[in-house]
């Protein structure tokens, strides 16, 4: 039987249209395929790699390490028996070892003994592959999983982890559990494909992203087939929706007048037949055509590109991405023109403190550039420049006062983006060289582009001769790389005028009433104040948090520039935006205002919501609130004093002043710089400690055997707290409110002062109505206060013990009144400085450290509650160091679970049925937690005959078949009504009453994870199942729940595979369930896609659960 290796597997993985090209080869007629040519630079890199694993080599034999070699050459079974030998023998080290099963056969790299316990002894071996590039790639993760199953077939135990050591040296080990599904998935397919090889059925090479070694074999057979996949710009889904309709060529698609069934936007089908037709075109005349689309709105494509300024630069960067921690950006070049000549310069920055200054330096030359000319402009291709200096800025903690007023006053100009806008044009791409035959000649230099420049600088790192173009071959190849780029951006630009003048077109300012001629330099006044002293280990988080919120707010402003500059039919798919509403006819007034009211196209996403401040994109002069909104039924009133426009798209313009939270932080900052104080409680929380008690408390370690139960040890160690910090871990189901109310219950009979907060009022007023039905049951006296009432808060308010206040300065705790609640605004509030014997936090997973650290001010101790496992704390800004975290991830780093003797732990859920927390305390919470009480005796009766839900309890997978979609899935609605019509024929059993009643639509939730999708669903199902998405039922729960994936793809899934499969919003949308969860979903999903670790890592969560489900 023929083995294969585990780079067979690897490249498999990669391109499995080259694995089907390299058997059809081998077996039946190696002429069809053509390889392409060898690559120098790939070669070069091979012999680069075989260096960097003889360092390595060199270095251990340097350590005098017992190190075994087996030859590379000779019989297999030899070199497999010497390894074995070897690893008898316990040598230290065993290069190109041999390994293999029933299947594979490979040499590893280097095997290393390590402590432990295996077949061969007190000992066993790990993997250590040597790998030139500087961070892992998916298929490293494959090739080391096929190892290591090969390594525990042979010392019969797995090894912790597999090691990766970098170019640079650094090693990194990876937990391969993370990836144990996607791993087998990926291993059935390979092993399938092999089986069922059909040299008759030739793949079609426009299905696959990745060819090998057959490029361009397949690139032509594409463009000779004239396949749909030549359309630049079109979708998977999108072939596979025109493919389902008898649509396989762009001919065909040229052809057809109408298309029934075909579920594409109108314009977009009009846009993409426009650009086949010029492609079409422009094969033929062997010159690439293009047309000047319709400039319907203002300051948009020809009518956003700026006059010429002798200040004007031409921006380029190159950069590594596989750079840790974050990429390196080496080369900045930019162009400019003096008197009428071009010129260009270059700054290199070959380490990340040399970005640093690099970075510094750059920014610092545009303000100076912008203080003589106010109307220059950098010109760049693309949004990677631009996001670049966003996350540098962030990242350095540096120039983001600088940056933030080169945004503002939109110095920038994204040119990619005004070409799309004010073109169709029939190239391969809209790619820079893509669409340079149109305005310039052909390039000559040796590097074609930025991924071949990428591997250039790999190879320039390991030799490193010399540091810029001056010495360096390959260094200058790179700058030569970059110097066209910037200056065909020139002549890009002078093309683009020519078609401006040619089209009547000129320049439309859309920032102009938001420009600023004055940079705040807020950053610098604060961070002058401070230089570093010893013995102040957290002066620098301090500082960085002084900042957070002014690195928060600054991206709504970005996003709010772009979004001015961004066509109407894009701000469809963002969430800040409402476009193409149309005015109804009616309108009233209100006091001194206007209503006006607008419909739109309800599948839109949108998160503006009633009581918001937008702006009219049309014009920015225009201010409105929204009055009103039914995102169901796609209408919308706007409050303004303006007369409004009829046709608008609205756009989200929300700043809320975090200056009370800030001026906290800054006093702590202080006295902690000027005294060295810094409050216990904080203290605890920075270090990450046990809590601190009074003397005389329990000393147990574990601090959930305080008690006779959790709840009771829960009570005796927070009374206990002696000016410190506590974190209480909350899963699913496991009671935290109920605990969490009872605690405060204890403590304000022991005459306690008590905060509540947390980010959302919702939240606070949960642990509130729970403190109030305590109260009441155990006639506790006194009051609540809550500060800054909201419109859902109504029936609250009719409690007699909860009193309104506006503003926590009105609030004074005493015995009567020993309870406030309020969010960070509040307690950050001098009014309230040392008010408080304990702050409680709720959904701290959520919750800023900026925010804990500026509500610290009020409190003797901090009681943590919530659950990283679940939401996270919603960020926008990029943020130095740890500043950017959550208490909860802060505290708890990459912890699924707080330890014992650190915090409490609440491992019993009386949600979850042991059948669906089986796999959730497995794959999320380490197995600690465990189903208790009710959910014991959970169970459904099914009624006979069913054919979808069959089962009682746990997990269940009901597979949809589509392709094609998105955000919203036909498929699966229909699917979803079926299973409800199922379910309601079905029984639950009540534990109370310990007895069996039918399911009813209340005890049913469907969650969806885009609000397209939760729209239709909610038009198609009875108003009386909810619908909604993760965020709108996080802390709800149901009978059973029924999760739409909604998506056919992994990669077409709007906001990406890390908002899809991101493995909290899975847990909390599980979790929901009481009894069942149906999961409906595409078979695609669980197809092994993934192209990055940590999507595989996002995707295995996702095949892991699929797997329980249809094997329990």
């Amino acid at each position: 039987m023929r083995k294969f290796t585990p780079t067979d597997l690897m490249r498999f993985f990669i391109s499995p249209y080259e694995t089907w090209a390299n058997r059809y080869s081998s077996e039946i007629d190696s002429s069809i395929f053509e390889k392409d040519p060898e690559d120098e630079f790939l070669a070069m890199a091979a012999r680069k790699g075989d260096e960097h694993e003889s360092k390595i080599l060199k270095e251990y034999q340097d350590k005098k390490l017992s190190i075994r070699m087996i030859p590379p050459d000779g019989p297999r079974d030899e070199r497999v028996e010497a390894t074995i030998q070897a690893m008898r023998d316990g040598s230290d080290v065993i290069y190109q070892g041999s390994l293999e099963n029933e299947f594979f056969f490979g040499k590893t790299d280097f095997l290393v003994k390590k402590k432990g316990k295996s077949k061969f002894g007190n000992y066993k071996y790990e993997i250590l592959d040597a790998k030139l590039a500087r961070r892992a790639k998916a298929e490293h993760i494959i090739q080391l999983a096929c190892y290591e199953e090969l390594l525990e077939s042979f010392q019969g135990v797995s090894s912790d982890k597999v090691y990766l050591i970098f170019g640079d040296g650094k090693v990194e080990g990876f937990d391969l559990k993370s990836f144990l599904s996607f791993y087998q998935a990926l291993k059935d397919n390979f092993f399938s494909f092999h089986a069922n090889f059909d040299p008759n059925n030739m793949p079609d090479p426009a299905l696959y992203d990745n060819w090998g070694s057959y490029s361009e074999y397949a690139k032509n057979l594409i463009q000779q087939e004239n396949n749909l996949s030549n359309i630049t710009g079109i979708r998977k889904g999108q072939i596979k929706k025109f493919k389902a309709v008898g649509i396989n060529t762009c001919e065909e698609l040229l052809n057809t007048d109408s298309i029934k069934d075909l579920k594409i936007n109108s314009k977009v089908l009009d846009r993409l037949k426009l650009q086949a037709k010029l492609q079409l075109k422009s094969h033929e005349d062997s010159n690439i055509c293009f047309e000047v689309l319709p400039h319907l709105e203002r300051g948009l494509g020809l009518k956003g590109l700026p006059e010429k300024s002798p200040e004007d630069i031409y921006f380029d960067l190159e950069s590594n991405t596989f750079a840790v921690p974050i990429s390196l950006h080496y080369l900045w070049g930019f162009a400019y023109e003096r008197n009428s000549h071009k010129k260009f310069d270059t700054l290199w920055a070959h380490s990340h403190e040399e970005m640093k200054e690099v970075f510094e330096s750059f920014i610092d030359m545009l303000i100076d550039k912008f203080s003589k000319d106010p109307k220059m402009h950098v010109y760049h291709y693309g949004s990677f420049e631009v996001s670049t200096l966003k996350s540098l800025a962030g990242h350095f903690s540096s120039r983001s006062d600088e940056l933030d007023h080169l945004l503002r006053n939109n110095i920038f100009i994204d040119l990619y983006k005004l070409v799309k806008q004010s073109f169709c044009i029939g190239s391969s791409g809209y790619g820079l060289k893509d669409i340079e035959p149109i305005y310039r000649n052909e390039r000559t230099e040796e590097v074609t582009g930025g991924a071949e420049s990428m591997i250039q600088y790999e190879l320039w790192a390991t030799d490193k001769d010399g540091k810029d173009e001056k010495d360096s071959k390959l260094l200058k190849n790179i700058w030569e790389y970059n110097r066209e780029d910037c200056l065909s951006l020139i002549e890009l630009v002078d093309w683009m005028r020519l078609e401006q003048v040619k089209n009547n077109y000129s320049y439309e300012n859309l920032y102009e009433d938001e420009n600023s001629s004055v940079v705040e330099f807020i950053t610098q006044e604060i961070t002058s104040k401070y230089t570093a002293k010893k013995n102040q280990p957290y002066l620098q988080l301090l500082l960085d948090l002084c900042l957070y919120h002014r690195r928060e707010a600054k991206p709504s402003w970005w996003r709010y520039f772009d979004m001015l500059a961004t066509e109407d039919d894009e701000l469809e798919l963002e969430l800040d935006c409402l476009a193409h509403s149309i005015f109804t006819g009616k309108k009233y007034k209100e006091k001194r205002s206007m209503i006006y009211e607008y419909k739109f196209n309800n599948l839109q996403e949108s998160k503006i919501k009633e009581g918001d401040q937008v702006k009219i994109k049309s014009d920015t002069n225009l201010n409105a609130e929204v009055f009103s909104m039914d995102l169901d039924g796609g209408r919308f009133e706007l409050k303004s004093t303006s007369d409004l426009p009829n046709d608008a798209s609205l756009i989200l313009f929300k700043h809320v002043s975090a200056k009370k939270i800030e001026q906290s932080i800054e006093a702590i900052t202080n006295n902690y710089y000027e005294k060295g104080f810094i409050k216990p409680c904080l203290k605890t929380f920075f270090d990450k400690k046990r809590p601190a008690f009074k003397q005389g408390s329990n000393q147990a370690s574990d601090l959930t055997s305080w008690g006779k139960n959790i709840l009771e040890s829960s009570k005796k160690v927070i009374s206990s707290m002696k000016d410190s910090t506590l974190c209480i871990q909350g899963p699913p189901g496991s009671g935290k409110t109920y605990v969490c109310a009872r605690v405060i219950a204890d403590l304000i009979k022991k005459g306690k002062k008590i905060g509540i907060a947390s980010n959302s009022h919702k939240a606070i007023n949960n642990v509130i109505e729970e403190l109030i039905s305590v109260m009441n049951e155990q006639n506790i006296d006194g009051n609540i206060a809550k500060v800054h009432r909201t419109s859902e808060e109504e029936k609250l308010y009719e409690n007699q013990r909860l009193i309104k206040f506006d503003s926590i300065e009105s609030v004074v705790l005493n015995e009567k009144l020993a309870v406030v609640g309020g969010t960070a605004w509040a307690f950050a509030n001098q009014a309230i400085q040392d008010e408080l014997d304990y702050l409680f936090i709720d959904e701290a997973g959520q919750v800023s450290i900026a925010n804990l650290v500026g509500m610290s001010q009020s409190t003797s101790n901090i009681v943590l509650i919530g659950d990283q496992m679940q939401l996270g704390q919603p960020s926008q800004g990029i943020h130095p160091g740890d500043s950017g975290l959550s208490c909860l991830s802060y505290f708890l780093g990459d912890k699924p679970t707080i330890p014992s003797d650190i915090g409490i732990l609440l491992s019993g859920t009386h949600r979850l049925h042991p059948n669906i927390c089986e796999f959730i305390s497995k794959e999320v919470y380490e197995d600690r937690l465990t189903s208790e009480g009710d959910a014991l005796k959970r169970k459904l009766k099914l009624a006979p005959n069913q054919k979808l839900v069959n089962k009682e309890s746990g997990i269940l997978y009901i597979p949809a078949l589509h392709g094609g979609n998105s955000q919203a899935s036909s498929e699966e609605i229909e699917l979803i009504s079926s299973i409800i019509d199922e379910l309601l024929t079905h029984e639950k059993f009540v534990p109370n009453k310990n007895s069996f009643t039918k399911l009813s639509k209340k005890d049913i939730l469907v969650v969806a994870p885009y609000n397209h999708q939760v729209r239709s669903l909610k038009g198609k199902l009875t108003n009386q199942i909810e619908v909604g998405t993760v965020d709108k039922f996080q802390g709800r729960e149901a009978e059973v729940v029924i999760v739409s994936m909604t998506s056919s793809d992994i990669y077409e899934a709007p906001r990406g595979i890390e908002f899809l499969m991101e493995k909290n919003r899975l847990n909390v949308a599980i979790t929901r369930a009481k009894t069942l969860a149906i999961i409906v979903g595409s078979e695609e999903l669980h197809q092994p896609e993934a192209k990055t670790v940590k999507d595989m890592e996002l995707q295995n969560f996702y095949m892991s659960l699929i797997n329980f489900a249809k094997s329990s």
